[in-house]
Order: C-alpha cells, then sequence, then structure tokens
C-alpha cells in the first residue's frame, strides 16, 4: 500500500495490511488536505474483490468520514463508489469497522480516494485495512 499525504513518524502505511488492529497508520498531525489517496498496488497479480473493510480506533476523533473508492484499469482510475460516507460511534479503543459493498471488480490497484476526515487530533488514521471477494 502506498499513501500520498504524508505519515506520522514511525506510522508505516505496511500496518494497514499487517492483519493486526494494534498499529495505525496515521496521516501527518497537522496541515493535512484533502483528497488523499491510500493505494492498494497488488504488482502484476489482478486481485478480485467487491467488498473493503477499514477499522479505526478513536473514529470520532480520526476516523475517515467521506470517499471515493476507485480501481485501476491499465491505462487510467476508474470510479467504483463515489461519495461515501462513515459515521463512527467510539472515542476509545474500540475496533470499529466500516464495510462497503461494491460491484465485482479485478484489478491490480484500487484506491480509496479520502475526501473527508474527523481531524480532533489534526490528523486520520486507519488501523487496518482489508478486501474481500464474498460470494
Amino acid at each position: 500500500a502506498t499513501a500520498s499525504v504524508a505519515t506520522l513518524s514511525g506510522s508505516s502505511i505496511k500496518g494497514l495490511t499487517d492483519g493486526s488492529y494494534d498499529k495505525a497508520w496515521s496521516s501527518v498531525a497537522q496541515g493535512v488536505t484533502f483528497p488523499n489517496d491510500i493505494t492498494l498496488d497488488f504488482g502484476t497479480k489482478p486481485v478480485t474483490a467487491n467488498q473493503i473493510k477499514v477499522v479505526t480506533r478513536f473514529g470520532t476523533g480520526q476516523g475517515v468520514t467521506k470517499l471515493d473508492l476507485e480501481y485501476y484499469n491499465g491505462t487510467a482510475w476508474v470510479p467504483l463508489k463515489q461519495g461515501i460516507q462513515w459515521t463512527w460511534k467510539y472515542g476509545d479503543q474500540t475496533n470499529e469497522a466500516q464495510i462497503v459493498d461494491f460491484d465485482r471488480t479485478t484489478a491490480t490497484k484500487f484506491r480509496l480516494k479520502i475526501q473527508a476526515a474527523n481531524l480532533k487530533w489534526g490528523n486520520f488514521a486507519i488501523n487496518e485495512l482489508e478486501m474481500y471477494d464474498k460470494h
């Protein structure tokens, strides 16, 4: 995974996809502007998916609130789902998940285009980002 936004020191983008909710990826502490991109690049191996799951702790303070989902068709980014809006309930250590279903798509790259987030502490954060192919 890669991100177009600078990250807090010690905050690795790899934490997004490590299978653990314990480590969070976080944007810089101050001066976040939107949109921001988080790209899942699977290299030469196409992946088929129809659902993403985003897990965040302290969602009311640092959770993503508006985003678009896109995929790369080999030459351009194509919208999968736009104007996704999330409301977070928890401002504590609770692992809170948001799930987005979309049309089954096969691609080597998927992208979350972050349009807005809760910025209580000046940054937004994601503890885990997962993709699924649900039948």
